[in-house]
């Protein structure tokens, strides 16, 4: 399997892509307190809306009260040092990397991170290290198809 750098190449000209997303989930550390949890969300949401934009940064953030889901957009060196800051992040257990492409165009560019309570998140419950690629591509989708009613009100 290829590294998150060598994925940023594109195979034809070999030029860096200029936006990439990256999609994950990860279980909230703290979601059997309900207190911390949403000190946890507040948090994240807090810090994002300061740092994004100056990282050409645009993503969403998803939680059902135990999990997560992000997904981020923005330079691919951009992406990976968030990706890889996350990974250290104490509010998150079990990181699972869902998606890292080349897109054409941006979900969230209006936002440099929305979020969404949601009651559940499909498929992202019984995620592990023996996933299948259909077992991700399911989560990645429930995981979009989420987001849906920001694009609704923002039409």
């Amino acid at each position: 399997m290829k590294s998150l750098t060598e994925m940023t190449l594109d195979n034809k000209s070999g030029h860096v892509s200029s936006v990439v997303q990256l999609i994950y989930c990860s279980l909230a550390r703290n979601h059997n307190t309900k207190k911390l949890l949403e000190r946890d969300i507040s948090d994240i949401l807090a810090q994002s809306r300061v740092c994004n934009p100056s990282y050409n940064i645009t993503s969403a953030l998803l939680s059902n009260g135990e999990f997560f889901a992000h997904v981020i957009e923005g330079p691919p060196r951009s992406v990976i040092k968030l990706y890889s800051n996350v990974s250290y992040d104490t509010r998150h257990n079990n990181l699972t990397l869902l998606q890292y492409a080349v897109v054409n165009v941006r979900l969230f560019s209006h936002w440099p991170m929305v979020y969404i309570e949601v009651d559940q998140i499909p498929h992202i419950d019984n995620l592990n290290i023996r996933s299948t690629a259909a077992d991700l591509r399911k989560a990645r989708v429930s995981i979009l198809k989420s987001f849906r009613p920001i694009f609704l009100d923002d039409a």
